[in-house]
């Protein structure tokens, strides 16, 4: 997938490519980003405290901070502010960082907070609306996005349909994020991680860890795609097709450490069981199938070949009810190296219903915007370079509409 970029919500889940050897390179790919110092501090020390690093190469190798405030008080607006105050001084951090020669910049924000929700979007926009360089021109924007806890409180949910919203289209309706893969925390940590196959709660791991646990494993099996793959689709076609459709949207399933033994339908099965929001895969607009086999076991079954990926994909999506003439689908096949038996799937569901999500955020962006009084939102800052309005809020719920309706 080239050279990736994660960001502030998902420091934890960067810090740990940092802590590892599984997928050689990707170390030298990362950035954490913040507003607040502290917080960069903490993940440094994490890191350094479990590889033979210091803690001093890793802030001068891997962080940036922005902004001429510390933290961007949970509101997603503070943190968009924060980096359009600082935006030339990012691009040149980023380009220092030697990043930019990337097919796509994957990044990894929460939703609820107020840094990676508010800057992230706001990169991404810049990005792809006035890149600093020609190398910037033709990179795939892909953001994962993970949606709050159900019991965080009303100011994360407003962040969420807001950062939704612009990680999709800008306020003037312009697409923003190529891709946004959406991970429900309640849906995550409650009904999938504890039930998946290769992921557990047990060993200490808490349910913020566990569900940062299934997301590595997501990160893991795009990466695995856009490596190396067997026939003519990898990684950028995956995330191109979605965006040519704009069915822009998509969240995971994944089924783990199947016995090489079992035919691709239990774990399609599976899968589609564990997605990463809560939604019906059968409203899904396309349908993408990952499949990663040990590389010994690819060509000797027919269903580690892509047309067998291919055949039990139709097979499954009949007996599961999808429209056959109006569902897109698509597959790839990648290698895995590893002495194993077992292999893993990994389905994209795209352009799906996500009411699931919005009836549980949207009376909470409606609640706080009707309680709102434009002059209120950019108080924290001395000199703004955006004043924003109750309009501009209501307008991003309108351009979510819009896209949603299409």
């Amino acid at each position: 997938m080239g050279r990736h970029r994660l960001r502030r919500g998902g420091g934890r889940i960067a810090s740990r490519f940092l802590e590892r050897t599984d997928n050689p390179g990707i170390e030298d790919r990362i950035l954490l980003m913040n507003t607040n110092r502290a917080d960069i501090r903490n993940n440094v020390n994490r890191i350094a405290s479990a590889v033979p690093i210091d803690a001093e190469e890793i802030t001068q190798k891997y962080t940036v901070d922005f902004g001429p405030k510390d933290g961007a008080g949970n509101k997603f607006h503070w943190g968009e502010e924060n980096i359009r105050q600082e935006q030339g001084r990012v691009f040149d951090e980023i380009e220092a960082a030697e990043i930019d020669e990337a097919d796509a910049f994957l990044y990894i924000t929460t939703l609820g907070g107020g840094t990676g929700c508010g800057s992230v979007p706001y990169l991404v926009n810049s990005l792809r609306d006035a890149p600093p360089t020609t190398s910037f021109e033709n990179i795939t924007h892909v953001t994962l996005a993970a949606w709050p806890f159900d019991y965080e409180g009303a100011q994360m949910h407003f962040n969420a349909i807001a950062g939704f919203a612009r990680l999709l289209n800008w306020y003037d309706g312009s697409q923003t994020s190529d891709i946004v893969l959406i991970a429900d925390n309640s849906h995550l940590a409650e009904e999938v991680a504890e039930n998946m196959s290769g992921i557990s709660q047990s060993g200490g791991l808490g349910q913020k860890d566990a569900v940062n646990s299934a997301l590595m494993k997501v990160i893991d099996m795009m990466i695995a795609a856009g490596r190396e793959t067997f026939g003519t689709t990898d990684v950028i076609d995956i995330m191109a097709w979605p965006s040519q459709r704009n069915t822009r949207h998509l969240t995971p399933g994944l089924a783990l450490d199947m016995e090489t033994i079992y035919d691709l339908e239990m774990p399609f099965d599976l899968a589609a069981e564990n997605t990463f929001a809560p939604i019906d895969p059968t409203t899904a607009e396309g349908v993408i199938a990952v499949v990663r086999a040990p590389r010994s076991e690819i060509g000797q079954r027919e269903r580690f070949t892509e047309p067998g990926v291919m055949k039990a994909l139709d097979s499954w999506l009949e007996k599961n009810g999808f429209d056959q003439d109006s569902t897109m689908k698509m597959n790839t096949l990648t290698p895995t190296d590893e002495k194993t038996d077992t292999y893993d799937v990994m389905l994209l569901f795209t352009g799906f219903d996500v009411e699931p999500l919005l009836e549980k955020s949207m009376p909470k962006f409606d609640a706080l915007l009707e309680g709102s009084q434009d002059g209120q939102f950019m108080s924290k800052f001395d000199d703004p370079m955006k004043d924003y309005t109750r309009q501009d809020f209501l307008q991003l719920k309108q351009n979510l509409e819009a896209y949603l309706n299409d």
